[in-house]
């Protein structure tokens, strides 16, 4: 079982009135990239999703822990509520307990984090990739919780 460097909390930023947590867990591999895999935690307040703050998440991460942007992986992880499913018929299979998906951004996310959040483009959107949980492990270096 690998177990992440660093395992916290995360209160990220977003526009809405009440600032959301985030589980947060940061790997850091032999070849000096870090990798970072962020989970909603499921008793957040009423505010904006961790998708929709993605960006904030990613540059608060990237600040607090003086990551290079340009060795910066960033995972998506979502747990699936089982009582979610039965709400979005189609969406995921009843058997998916969770799924991962890279967030990247066009150009990186050194080029990112130098463009204003204010300019809307093709540039500054994220891109969500899903992966398998293999994939992940791999990544990381290993199974993880």
């Amino acid at each position: 079982m690998r177990i992440p460097e660093i395992d916290f909390q995360l209160e990220y930023p977003s526009y809405g009135a009440v600032s959301p947590r985030a589980r947060v867990r940061l790997f850091y591999t032999p070849q000096g990239r870090v990798i970072a895999i962020v989970s909603e935690l499921p008793n957040n307040p009423p505010s904006p999703s961790l998708t929709n703050s993605i960006e904030d998440c990613a540059r608060a991460l990237m600040r607090r822990y003086e990551i290079d942007p340009g060795l910066f992986d960033l995972i998506q992880h979502s747990p699936l509520d089982k009582s979610a499913a039965s709400r979005l018929p189609g969406m995921y299979p009843a058997s998916q307990d969770e799924h991962f998906e890279t967030v990247s951004v066009p150009g990186g996310w050194l080029a990112f984090g130098r463009t204003a959040r204010s300019i809307i483009g093709p540039s500054t959107h994220p891109v969500w990739s899903p992966v398998p949980r293999a994939t992940v492990e791999q990544l990381v270096g290993g199974a993880f919780e």
